[in-house]
Formats: structure tokens, C-alpha cells, sequence
């Protein structure tokens, strides 16, 4: 028995189920700008850090700011690479 809008008591429908229902699925094709990512980003500024010492520009993982002795880390004034810390 269906009822007033003609659904059929007990069945489910779902969009685009029956006549004239529209597709619920659309494929868009997307350009891939992959290749251009040197063009369309810069480096992060903060990423590589000038060293006091020998004033090579290196990333901040390969060196350490140095400062005042039992100091905050906020009060370290300079950074030195890898090479040169090790050389301390």
C-alpha cells in the first residue's frame, strides 16, 4: 500500500533511485600542479638559520641557539651549526 506520495510502505529509496532521478556521483577532472611546487611555495624563512660562526645558512635541526648558563631558551642570542658547536 503506498501512501500519499506514492512511496511504497516497508522499502527504502534513495536519491537517484527510480525515473528521472539525478546521478549522486560526478567525476571532475583536477589539474595536478605536483611539478610546480618550487614556483607556487617558498621555503619557510625560519627553517634555515644563519650561523654566527662561519655564517653558513643551515637548517635549525643541524645546529642549537646558545646562550646565558640555567637561562630561559628565549634568552639564547645566537646559533651555531653543528660543526661549530662541536668545535666549542
Amino acid at each position: 500500500a503506498a501512501d500519499r506520495r506514492g512511496h511504497v510502505a516497508g522499502r527504502i529509496r534513495f536519491a537517484g533511485d527510480g525515473e528521472g532521478g539525478r546521478p549522486l556521483v560526478r567525476e571532475v577532472a583536477v589539474v595536478s600542479y605536483r611539478a610546480l611546487s618550487e614556483e607556487l611555495w617558498f621555503t619557510n624563512p625560519q627553517a634555515n638559520v644563519l650561523c654566527e660562526r662561519c655564517k653558513r645558512r643551515v637548517p635549525n635541526k643541524m645546529g642549537q641557539l646558545r646562550g646565558g648558563n640555567g637561562g630561559s631558551s628565549f634568552m639564547c642570542c645566537e646559533f651555531l651549526c653543528s660543526e661549530c658547536y662541536n668545535d666549542l
